[in-house]
């Protein structure tokens, strides 16, 4: 009775240390194997929440892939880190508090995975210090509004796998902000204020008013406004002018005064003209001193 109960003691322990093993196979395999897959080396020393998400111009809209990290030697094996559903659209996490180390191999296998020539197959998002919420985006909001933070790129541009890294930006002083509408950008300050409306014609208009800092990364307060229809295009006007340099915008100034005086003396010119035509000709302007005299003879009397 007593040999039955080690017997299956053991045999417990055997099977317990057989699944081990396997779990340990299967997180871990040959770099070789993965023939699907896109690679690139981590080129700093990097850590924090790790988020994942394929190109735009991908040939698939989603595709479940597997995300690796082995040391590149010959034979090596890559360990799985995660296992994910990745899409276009949003930024899908696969852990927190992964780290990266300078040479470090990162392997991504899966389906679909194809690039344009010179373009990355996927993208990776290491976010330290909850620099921000990604989404779509890489979403903040502060007292002065809300955006997305546009994190720096540490890979290089033909890498198979583009590597992005959001670090927070405390103690950071931006360089410039640079003010744009619909895309295009209008003026540039050393200080955040908010956006001008003077530049904006009649409309709906796009705003991003864009921090930039020394880390290449960069902020990105984004919002909407309606200046409504501009139905006498003085709007136009306006902001025609205040979109002009400022050589221009002197240019301007002088024109438009000269043209005002000329408005001004035509004007004088009209009403004094008038009023002198009012003088010459005017009925009032008779007195009895002015009748020519009557001529007797050419009178005629009645009675």
């Amino acid at each position: 009775m007593k040999f039955s109960k080690i017997l299956i003691a053991s045999l417990v322990i055997i099977s317990s240390l057989s699944v081990a093993s396997v779990r340990a196979e299967d997180t871990s395999v040959s770099c070789s194997d993965l023939v699907n897959s896109v690679v690139n080396i981590a080129p700093q020393d990097m850590s924090g929440s790790v988020y994942v998400k394929l190109p735009k111009y991908a040939s698939v809209d989603s595709s479940k892939i597997n995300i690796y990290r082995s040391v590149p030697t010959l034979g090596a094996r890559c360990n799985l880190i995660a296992s994910v559903k990745a899409n276009k659209n949003t930024w899908l996490k696969i852990g927190d508090n992964i780290k990266f180390s300078q040479g470090d191999q990162i392997t991504i296998d899966g389906q679909g995975l194809g690039a344009e020539v010179y373009a990355a197959s996927a993208y990776i998002l290491i976010v330290q210090s909850n620099a921000c919420a990604p989404s779509a985006y890489c979403d903040f909001s502060d007292s002065f509004g809300s955006g997305y933070l546009e994190p720096k790129i540490v890979s290089s541009d033909t890498d198979q796998i583009a590597i992005y890294v959001a670090s927070p930006l405390q103690g950071l002083k931006p360089t410039s902000f640079n003010y744009y509408d619909n895309g295009k950008l209008l003026y540039v300050l050393n200080n955040l204020k908010r956006f001008n409306v003077n530049y904006l014609s009649g409309g709906k208009h796009n705003i991003d008013i864009q921090a930039k800092y020394s880390n290449n990364e960069n902020l990105h307060y984004i919002s909407q406004i309606d200046t409504g229809q501009d139905w006498s295009k003085w709007l136009l006007i306006r902001s025609t002018y205040y979109k002009l340099k400022t050589p221009a915008k002197i240019i301007a100034l002088v024109i438009s005064g000269i043209l005002i005086l000329l408005l001004i003396l035509l004007i004088y010119r009209i009403v004094r003209n008038k009023i002198k035509a009012s003088h010459d000709h005017g009925v009032d302007n008779y007195t009895p001193e002015d009748q020519p005299p009557i001529d007797p003879g050419n009178s005629i009397i009645t009675g």
